[in-house]
């Protein structure tokens, strides 16, 4: 593969990414959904971010029970 070649690849990704970032996005989206189904009426919705394993800001156990924030769900 030459330079180029990779360079065209890296901006194609870019605006289409694929692999596994992607995927895990598809699949945090069809979580959100399926839950945002099953919630009682009047519970707050989850977004599809919450359902994501791998993301770009680092978090540990501690960050998804913060103090004073009660989930719905």
């Amino acid at each position: 593969m030459t330079a180029q070649q990779f360079d065209e690849w890296i901006a194609f990704y870019q605006l289409e990414p694929f692999g596994l970032a992607a995927e895990d996005a598809e699949w945090a989206h069809w979580k959100a959904i399926y839950t945002n189904y099953h919630l009682k009426k009047g519970k707050r919705a989850p977004k599809p971010e919450k359902f994501l394993l791998f993301s770009e800001k680092k978090m540990d156990a501690s960050d998804y029970f913060e103090a004073g924030e009660e989930e719905d769900w």
